[in-house]
């Protein structure tokens, strides 16, 4: 089974960047555009283990 990551950047050539770059390593990419949306997308799939957030140049990990 694939693992999933829930991408959620506001910059769309960004974000398609990366969601492109973490498929082609096996990933399942679930992407958003704010953090709204991405509430709303993990309401309807199943927990995330692991959280990366970056803002404002500093990364946050759940781990």
């Amino acid at each position: 089974m694939q693992e999933k990551i829930l991408l959620v950047e506001d910059d769309f050539a960004l974000a398609m960047g990366t969601e492109y770059a973490l498929q082609t390593e096996g990933y399942h990419v679930i992407r958003e555009g704010n953090v709204g949306s991405a509430r709303k997308a993990l309401e309807q799939t199943s927990i995330y283990t692991r959280i990366y957030v970056k803002d404002e140049g500093k990364y946050w990990s759940s781990e």
